[in-house]
């Protein structure tokens, strides 16, 4: 069974509460080489709407998992990702084809934040308080 390693985050570095998530890449079985772009994912966590109490029982994070791709997804407009989030196109397309994951993953971010996490996972985990705090191993 695949191990993995926690390269980093994105977003707030108390994410479960803030928003973001960790980047994690797969560590090589013994011989084998680790393949730079395709071992690695995001999990991006979105908490309860400001108005939700974390306590409340309806309180729900929204876990989205990306595999970092090295390509700009091909079902988007760069342009207008990089207008919205005002960055230059061409360092948003170098840091999809990167080989850092933490470059990919602010890749991803930045496109997720014109088009939505959803268009990445359409299927997020739903996490109440419980699952979140053993997942991630935290306490609010």
């Amino acid at each position: 069974m695949a191990q993995w390693r926690e390269a980093g985050h994105v977003g707030d570095v108390n994410w479960p509460e803030y928003g973001g998530g960790p980047v994690y890449c797969r560590i090589p079985d013994r011989g084998e080489q680790l393949d730079i772009y395709g071992d690695c994912r995001l999990e991006y966590v979105e908490p309860p709407p400001d108005d939700v109490d974390f306590e409340d029982p309806r309180a729900r994070w929204m876990i989205y998992r990306v595999d970092l791709d090295p390509e700009v997804p091909s079902w988007g407009d760069l342009d207008d990702v990089a207008r919205t989030a005002e960055q230059d196109p061409d360092e948003i397309a170098a840091a999809f084809e990167s080989t850092d994951p933490m470059d990919r993953a602010w890749a991803y971010e930045t496109w997720a934040g014109h088009y939505g996490w959803h268009e990445f996972d359409s299927y997020p985990l739903v996490l109440d308080i419980d699952a979140v705090e053993q997942r991630y191993d935290v306490e609010f």
